[in-house]
């Protein structure tokens, strides 16, 4: 590995004795060295020959200006050294350029390599490097020691010993186990019966497959499992999981094809172990996931391509300018941040409804690619096995909002609602084999630490809510949890999940959101009852004591039995909503046919547009430097995109008085006018005081009143309603209809 006479005078310690950490060369030198195949210039060359082509001068002027940084969580590593892992390269006109005085003019772009140490090697020793080349082989001794070593650093993180709620501290290396493991002690790897004995335990995360069905256990084959597992048998990951565990030293290892009984006894085994699965991941030491069925020879199988393009070996110098061994930069093939969305985030494993509270609330997770290992935990960003931090700096909001939920996910959240439907958003776009089965349950595990700490904040203000939840929504915050609405058009055939009832997000495959809760709104609607499956009716508590947030005009006669919350508790997967409620029959029109519709409906309704330069172009109507297009985008109000329909009233069909969010394109069962089709409107509550009064007829008032409302059609039964769509209503006219209207009691399926 040959270096020039520069290159070979590489002082690491020199970085630090400039403020911003900063040395430069100039480029002619590094063409110069290239020519003579220095290593180091070879790489740098390399890395900047695209901008050395437009250069807007000549190369004689021209300097390469050098950054170490580290861009990984140090707050454990108090008093340590500068442990670079980033060289960042780029091209200046003079020699040193401060960050904070760089023109448009001058950004040439800034490049990133990776700058990485032997583990023993004395610059990983003084905390000098920070960074690590592990290897292509993932069942390498270096790997194994990788995750054992990111295992001890998360034991002393708060978040990752306590469960999300903060209810229960967590005791990995003494947790209750699963009803059943494979223990993989001894030679003979067997499936054990923990009798909920302690222990440590390690959970397997995966998308099954054909080869998972030959591997799952039955009635059949349980008990010569318990007597041993034919190893040959189970999948190339299976074993690996078992190798993993084992070079560990950790003594059980929970797979759920396995240690749940799949068939031959009615789905009962299933059914009492799908509910405490949110558990195991939680309470086990470490999920190992398993992001694609593409390792057909195991995710511990070598790589096959290099994770480096360019390597150089610079000779390290410590503090006293002795030379003392080497560390290696290098130029990765693709970003961390790349190879994380794509490999991670955007996997086949990820996308699937299970896996979900897997990842959210399993406390250490380490993710096995085709490229590379991530670790995550509660306390920290995903890093690689390289100890490189991933970063979500320049994605858009809705999609940073997915990948901040593990780490925002705790009972010190300032609004638990809140991030429940910033979870089920998430959760809504991820697909399912057999959702009528599972959508439910398999958010279980989630919904029980939501209710454990509305439970805790519930006894800490002396506050008396109820605690019921039905099919994904909470019966406290039922209001708003109604108004969830699919965030695009739906498709020409959309899936109604069978089983699930339609007031609630879970009944329809789709992708769903929450416009933003404002804090002035008033409720409406009174839940009287639920009515279970088999048609028994529970009074609610808001049927029992008054809720000063609703009005006393809607309670229905007192009741004198309370509900069992926990009838209705994390696993209810049905039940219909007896409310009482003002309806009024309204008109639905087409699409609307222009944006200056759209956007006008939009803010009658105080629908929030949190993106600033969107704010004021929309506010100037001037798109200077901005892309109208793209602006548009953001907004989300394209009329193809957006699907919304005009709603109007029956006296006034020509005017629009609203809009409306339906999950169906057509209307068969409906009947039809000349200006559209009629449906009811259920009043759920009233946002308070919204701007622009004077201009909807209030002309006592510069602010106005806005009616959320559900759209419902009668079942083909006749008895009761479902659900078909959601909206707002603006128009003062179609308002007064709804207060002139006499509460009724429907049921909604």
């Amino acid at each position: 590995m040959p270096l020039c006479q520069s290159c070979q005078r590489f002082n690491i310690h020199s970085f630090s004795a400039d403020p911003d950490s900063i040395r430069t060369y100039r480029l002619a030198a590094v063409e110069d060295g290239a020519q003579k195949d220095c290593d180091f210039c070879c790489l740098l060359r390399t890395t900047l020959k695209d901008d050395i082509a437009w250069l807007p001068y000549p190369a004689s002027f021209c300097w390469i200006q050098l950054t170490l940084a580290n861009d990984a969580d140090l707050s454990e590593k108090q008093n340590s050294g500068p442990q670079y892992n980033k060289l960042s390269v780029r091209l200046a006109n003079r020699p040193f350029l401060r960050p904070l005085l760089r023109s448009h003019d001058d950004e040439l772009g800034e490049h990133e390599l990776c700058v990485a140490a032997d583990g023993e090697s004395p610059a990983a020793k003084n905390q000098d490097v920070a960074g690590r080349y592990l290897g292509e082989d993932p069942a390498s001794d270096l790997h194994i020691f990788a995750i054992q070593q990111w295992l001890d650093e998360c034991s002393v993180h708060p978040e990752c010993t306590q469960t999300n709620s903060g209810q229960f501290q967590l005791h990995a290396r003494n947790a209750l186990l699963p009803t059943r493991c494979i223990d993989v002690k001894d030679h003979r790897v067997v499936l054990r019966e923990t009798g909920r004995r302690r222990g440590t335990y390690i959970t397997l995360s995966h998308r099954w497959n054909e080869t998972t069905e030959h591997c799952k256990t039955t009635v059949e084959n349980v008990e010569a499992r318990r007597k041993g597992l034919d190893l040959a048998s189970l999948s190339k990951s299976f074993q690996d999981a078992i190798l993993v565990t084992q070079r560990l030293g950790i003594q059980y290892l929970w797979i759920d094809s396995i240690c749940i009984v799949q068939s031959g006894d009615n789905g009962e085994d299933w059914e009492r172990e799908a509910l405490k699965m949110g558990q195991y991941y939680q309470h086990s030491i470490l999920t190992l996931a398993v992001t694609t069925t593409a390792f057909k020879n195991g995710f511990l199988s070598p790589r096959p391509q290099s994770a480096f393009t360019s390597l150089a070996r610079l000779p390290y110098r410590d503090k006293d300018g002795i030379q003392n061994d080497y560390f290696y930069i290098y130029k990765r093939r693709n970003h961390v941040n790349e190879q994380f969305m794509s490999e991670v985030w955007n996997s086949e494993l990820l996308r699937r409804g299970w896996v979900f509270q897997e990842w959210l609330l399993s406390r250490r997770i380490v993710y096995f690619t085709p490229s590379q290992m991530f670790f995550e935990c509660q306390a920290k960003r995903p890093q690689s096995e390289c100890q490189e931090a991933t970063h979500l700096r320049h994605r858009p909001s809705t999609l940073k909002k997915g990948f901040d939920l593990k780490t925002n996910f705790d009972f010190t959240m300032p609004s638990i609602e809140k991030t429940w439907y910033q979870i089920v958003e998430v959760y809504s776009r991820l697909s399912f084999t057999m959702p009528d089965k599972d959508r439910v349950i398999a958010l279980s595990g989630i919904a029980n630490e939501v209710r454990e700490v509305f439970s805790e904040k519930d006894l800490t203000s002396g506050e008396h809510k109820p605690l019921e939840y039905i099919s994904g929504l909470w019966l406290r915050d039922i209001h708003y949890g109604l108004l969830w609405q699919q965030k695009s058009a739906p498709p020409m055939q959309y899936v109604r999940v069978h089983g699930l009832p339609s007031w609630s997000w879970s009944s329809l495959l789709l992708e769903v959101e929450w416009l933003e809760r404002r804090h002035e709104t008033q409720n409406a609607l009174t839940v009287v009852g639920l009515i279970s499956a088999n048609g028994t009716i529970r009074p609610t508590e808001s049927s029992v004591e008054h809720s000063p947030s609703t009005s006393p005009l809607l309670h229905a006669p007192s009741e004198d039995i309370r509900p069992n919350p926990d009838q209705y508790d994390v696993h209810t997967i049905f039940a219909a909503l007896r409310i009482r409620a003002r309806l009024l029959p309204v008109c639905v029109r087409g699409s609307f046919l222009t944006k200056e519709d759209l956007r006008l409906a939009a803010w009658a309704t105080g629908v929030q547009i949190n993106d600033r330069d969107v704010k004021a172009w929309l506010a100037t109507n001037q798109a200077d430097g901005i892309d109208p297009a793209a602006l548009e985008a953001t907004l989300s109000l394209d009329p193809v995109s957006k699907p919304w329909k005009a709603i109007c009233s029956l006296r006034s069909p020509d005017l629009v008085g609203g809009w409306g969010s339906f999950e169906q394109y057509e209307f068969g069962n409906l009947s039809q006018t000349s200006s559209g089709t009629v449906i009811e409107a259920v009043h759920v509550s009233t946002e308070k005081e919204l701007p622009g009064g004077f201009a909807f007829g209030y002309y006592s008032s510069m602010s106005h009143d806005v009616y959320n409302v559900l759209f419902v059609e009668k079942a083909p039964d006749g008895e009761q309603y479902r659900r078909i769509g959601v909206g707002r209503i603006f128009d003062k006219g179609m308002i007064q209809d709804f207060t002139r209207a006499e509460p009724q009691y429907i049921e909604i399926a």
